[in-house]
C-alpha cells in the first residue's frame, strides 16, 4: 500500500530557538493551524553562461539558500497567534498571575529591534517534515472584517530548510506536536473598537464606532545578508532591522455619511485608539470560569496617513475609511499607560513567558 500523503494530515508548529541557523524540536502547544505553506524560495540555481567552447551550454550552480513568504491562517484565540504577534512586537515579559494556576495577563510592548526568531516546521502529510531551522518574522497583518473569521499573515524569511525528514523534526516527533486551545477564530462581532482626540479624555462608551473593517499592518523592513560565515555555509544571515519600523491601523465603514476622515487627514488631526477582543466561545477554564480569552490593543498616538476616495463604484452605498500610521507619544495619553506604536494585553491560560 502506498504512503499516504493527503494534505489533511499536514499540519505546522514553531518554537523559539537561541542560535540562528541550529533548529529545535517542536512539541506539545507548538502547532497552529495554516491554510497553506506559504514559504516559497531556496537555492538558487545560476546559470553558467561562460563560453566554453561547446554547442550545448554548461550546467548552472546551486548557490545560496533563502526562503520567504507568508502562510497565511485564522486569527484565533489560541494556536500560536499570541506567540507571532509577540514575536513581531519585540517584547512580551514574564505573565502576571490573575487567578492562581489558571489565568494569566501578558503585556506585550513594540521593541524597536528585534531579536526573536523560530524554527519553522510543515508536516507534508505522511511523507516529511520540511524544517526551516531560523525563521524570522518581518510583516504581520492582522484584518478583521466580513462575516467571516479574521485572518493573520505573517511573512517570514527563513535559512537553511531540510527537506528529506532528517532534521531535528520529523515524522517521528511530530506525532508530539499539539495546537493548543482555544481553537475559536476571532470575528468583527468580538470587537469593541474606540476612538477620540490624542490629548482628550479617556477613552469611554461614547468613543465608541462600528467600523466594518479593522486591518493592523506591522512591517519590520529586515535585511536579506549573506555573510562570510562557514557555520552557516550558503544561507542567509539572521535578518536586522535595516530602516524604520511601519505600523498601520486602517479602520473601514461601510457607508460614507460625512467629510469625517477626508477633514481628519487635511486637518493632521491625531487620535488614540483601543480595541478590546474577547468571545464567549473563548472560555477560561478551572477557578476563571467565566472569563475569556483576550486580546486588548491601545493605540497612544494616531496620525493620519491616507484619507478615503469615497469613490462611487456603482449604484450601491459609497464606502468610507481611513488608515493611521501608529507612532510613539512623546507621553501617555490620558487613560493609556503605552507610549510606544501599541501595546496589547492577552489574556490567557499560558503561565510562561509567550517568547519563551
Amino acid at each position: 500500500m502506498g504512503t499516504d500523503g493527503r494534505g489533511a494530515m499536514s499540519l505546522a508548529a514553531m518554537k523559539f530557538g537561541s542560535t540562528w541557523g541550529t533548529a529545535v524540536e517542536c512539541g506539545a502547544n507548538d502547532g497552529f493551524r495554516i491554510r497553506s505553506s506559504g514559504l516559497t524560495g531556496g537555492k538558487e540555481i545560476l546559470p553558467d553562461e561562460s563560453l566554453a567552447g561547446g554547442g550545448y551550454g554548461n550546467a548552472p550552480t546551486v548557490g545560496q539558500e533563502m526562503h520567504e513568504g507568508a502562510p497565511p491562517l485564522d486569527f484565533r484565540y489560541g494556536g500560536r497567534c499570541s506567540q507571532i504577534l509577540a514575536a513581531i512586537m519585540g517584547s512580551a515579559g514574564a505573565p502576571t498571575t490573575v487567578e492562581a494556576t489558571y489565568e494569566y495577563t501578558h503585556l506585550l510592548s513594540f521593541e524597536s529591534r528585534l531579536g526573536d526568531f523560530v524554527t519553522y516546521c510543515l508536516r507534508k502529510g505522511n511523507v516529511a517534515v520540511w524544517e526551516y531551522a531560523s525563521a524570522k518574522f518581518t510583516r504581520l497583518v492582522i484584518e478583521i472584517s466580513g462575516r467571516g473569521p479574521g485572518s493573520m499573515n505573517p511573512a517570514m524569511i527563513a535559512g537553511i530548510c531540510t527537506k528529506d525528514d532528517s532534521g531535528t523534526n520529523t515524522l517521528a516527533t511530530f506525532a508530539n506536536v499539539t495546537v493548543r486551545s482555544p481553537l475559536a477564530p476571532v470575528f468583527l462581532g468580538d470587537c469593541r473598537f474606540r476612538m477620540n482626540a490624542q490629548g482628550g479624555a479617556a477613552l469611554d462608551s461614547g468613543d465608541v464606532l462600528k467600523p466594518n473593517l479593522i486591518r493592523l499592518t506591522v512591517d519590520r523592513n529586515l535585511s536579506r545578508d549573506f555573510l562570510a560565515d562557514q557555520t552557516l555555509g550558503r544561507s542567509v544571515s539572521e535578518p536586522v532591522e535595516q530602516g524604520e519600523v511601519g505600523v498601520y491601523l486602517q479602520i473601514g465603514f461601510a457607508e460614507y455619511t460625512a467629510e469625517t476622515y477626508k477633514t481628519l487627514v487635511e486637518a493632521g488631526t491625531e487620535k488614540k485608539a483601543d480595541l478590546l477582543i474577547t468571545s464567549s466561545a473563548a472560555p477560561l477554564t478551572g477557578a476563571a470560569s467565566g472569563l475569556y480569552h483576550q486580546y486588548d490593543f491601545d493605540f497612544p498616538r494616531l496620525v493620519p496617513w491616507e484619507g478615503p476616495e469615497n469613490e462611487v463604484t456603482g449604484p450601491d452605498r459609497i464606502e468610507d475609511g481611513i488608515t493611521f500610521r501608529c507612532l510613539e507619544a512623546s507621553a501617555a495619553p490620558t487613560g493609556m499607560t503605552a507610549t510606544v506604536p501599541f501595546e496589547c494585553l492577552v489574556r490567557n491560560q499560558i503561565s510562561s513567558n509567550l517568547l519563551a
